[in-house]
């Protein structure tokens, strides 16, 4: 059983999520909707990720935000992920500047997964054309993954020493329900 307060709750339940594999057992009593719940398929062994890869940071993006500002967040020597918490459905400032920085990142195999700023909602890299070039260099949609569950699931997937392909395949999967495919 855990016990906890409500300030890092979405964290802490997203890593044991992704760091209980396999578990069979609900970890929440709470009035719920049956139809929504996701039931395991076959039980099989419990695999506990013991060890989280923490070399990530979140980039969340603002109107005004600088060079500056991205390259001290990028800059971070070690870094292997990045949480780029973009506009509505995946849009970020036009400029060469940003897509350069980010471009930079990706060639240095920083894998960045793109999640929307927005409540509700997917990103939905393409849409418009602020968004349709981070395709072009191999920026991860998250489409609806919250930033607490994508910062979780980057965690435990790098950790695992896979290539780069399987972990960008099973950041577009949906591993626990933390994502709605479209």
């Amino acid at each position: 059983m855990v016990l906890h307060g409500p300030d890092t709750m979405a964290y802490s339940a997203s890593a044991l999520s992704f760091m209980l594999e396999n578990l069979a057992k609900a970890g929440v009593h709470l009035a719920y909707n049956r139809e929504a719940m996701r039931y395991p398929g076959k039980i099989r062994e419990l695999v506990v990720h013991k060890r989280l890869n923490v070399h990530i940071d979140i980039l969340k993006l603002f109107p005004g935000i600088t060079p500056k500002y991205i390259n001290a967040v990028l800059g971070y020597v070690g870094l292997k992920g990045l949480i780029l918490e973009t506009y509505e459905a995946g849009n970020t400032p036009a400029g060469s500047w940003f897509l350069d920085r980010i471009k930079k990142a990706v060639d240095q195999s920083v894998l960045i997964l793109d999640v929307t700023q927005c409540n509700r909602g997917n990103v939905e890299l393409g849409r418009y054309e602020t968004s349709g070039c981070r395709l072009n260099i191999c920026v991860i949609s998250g489409y609806s993954i919250a930033t607490e569950a994508a910062t979780s699931k980057t965690m435990v997937l790098l950790e695992q020493n896979l290539e780069d392909a399987k972990v960008k395949m099973l950041l577009n999967k949906s591993l626990k329900g933390e994502i709605t495919l479209p």
